[in-house]
């Protein structure tokens, strides 16, 4: 559903407000923003998702509140802002992976992870972002900042007949037709 759609008989054409639940995240989008306003899923290792209809989008306060059973959490680069109290008493949190990079990282305030033990919860970050983490009010709470391991492809193709390979610093092509 979207606002002002006339699918699905006209449902959410005359809503403020359409809610969208994809995999147990649930949206709101109002006033053209984009918000995460709840989770009704019961996995414990979470990834979120990547976008919300191909934009960016904020996590609303409280979503996570009190959520025992989640672990880690993977929050993807398109997440503008993190509301008050968000991860509050997810006290089984273990594992924060952010891939928001230096340049767009933003202050959260000390409530987001409030009663997460930060000594023992790791906060994995992309690399080259510990040092603006380290220094950004909120994230700079966790004791552990790590920086992720740049992903290195070894292989893959280049359209039907192409393929490639990289084993010890040497680039293997091979294929067939036309190259």
């Amino acid at each position: 559903f979207s606002k002002g759609s006339s699918n699905n008989g006209y449902v959410a054409y005359y809503a403020d407000i359409v809610y969208n639940a994809p995999n147990g995240y649930v949206f709101a989008t109002e006033d053209g923003v984009n918000t995460l306003i709840e989770y009704i899923g019961n996995d414990t290792e979470l990834v979120l998702p990547a976008d919300y209809n191909g934009e960016n989008y904020v996590i609303g306060a409280n979503v996570f509140r009190d959520n025992t059973r989640i672990t880690s959490i993977e929050i993807p680069n398109s997440v503008t802002s993190i509301g008050s109290s968000t991860f509050s008493n997810c006290t089984g949190l273990t594992s924060i992976t952010s891939l928001i990079p230096a340049e767009s990282l933003f202050v959260i305030d000390s409530f987001a992870f409030y009663q997460v033990d930060k000594t023992v919860c790791t906060l994995y970050v992309p690399v080259g972002a510990k040092e603006t983490y380290a220094l950004t009010a909120g994230w700079s709470e966790f004791a552990n900042i790590v920086e992720l391991e740049p992903e290195i492809i070894t292989g893959g193709s280049c359209g039907k007949n192409v393929t490639w390979t990289l084993v010890d610093d040497v680039l293997t092509i091979s294929g067939s037709g036309a190259m």
